[in-house]
Parts: C-alpha cells; structure tokens; sequence
C-alpha cells in the first residue's frame, strides 16, 4: 500500500477536511513505530509531495493498520472520543496481530549448546 493509497481510502471512508501533509504526518508516526517495534530498522519519515507513491512497510493482510490509525486521528481531532477509541482499539489488535505473524514467519535460529560432562 501506498500513502496516496492511504490518504485515497480514508477520503472514501472518512471524508474530511485534514491536509495531505497533516495525514503524511500521521502515517508517518505509525510508520516509525511499524519500523521500530516490528521489523527493527531505523525509523522512516515521509513528504506528500516526494513519497506518495511510495510502498508503505506493512504488507498484506495487515496493510489496513494506517487506514485505521489515520481515522483514529482524524476522530481524536473532532472530539469523537467514543468512535477514536473503537478504532484504536481495532488498529492496536490489528498491530498485535501483524508482530505476532513476523515473529512466526522470522523466528531467531536456536543455538544448540553440547554440554561434556
């Protein structure tokens, strides 16, 4: 997924007045804790203008983790409180889920040790 692709779904979704710069920013936080937490590489900040085509960190199935997180954003800055809790609460399982899948999928190789008496 792209962050154009991002900020198109969340305009499908949650039609609203927030900038291409104020969403980028936002992708952006989430991006730095899906580098960090995730996969364990320096953080990434992106610029609408120089990366919206490019390809966003989490892959398939998990790719609707910036959709949500965004809305999330979007319903915090409305005063929504009750719709940003239910869809922090969608994102942080959905988060749970992704870590989960790369930690089966990247599993650290065991060192067998051969103890002599």
């Amino acid at each position: 997924m792209t962050l154009k692709e991002v900020y198109d779904e969340v305009q499908r979704q949650k039609p609203n007045a927030f900038t291409e710069a104020e969403i980028t920013q936002w992708v952006s936080n989430i991006e730095i804790q899906i580098a960090r937490e995730i996969y364990h590489v320096d953080s990434i900040e992106y610029s609408w203008t120089a990366d919206q085509n490019t390809e966003l960190l989490m892959e398939a199935p998990f790719e609707d983790i910036y959709v949500l997180y965004v809305m999330a954003q979007i319903d915090f800055r409305n005063g929504d409180y009750s719709r940003y809790n239910n869809e922090l609460s969608q994102f942080d399982q959905r988060f749970t889920d992704a870590q989960a899948s790369y930690l089966r999928r990247h599993k650290p190789r065991r060192k067998w040790f051969r103890w002599f008496p």
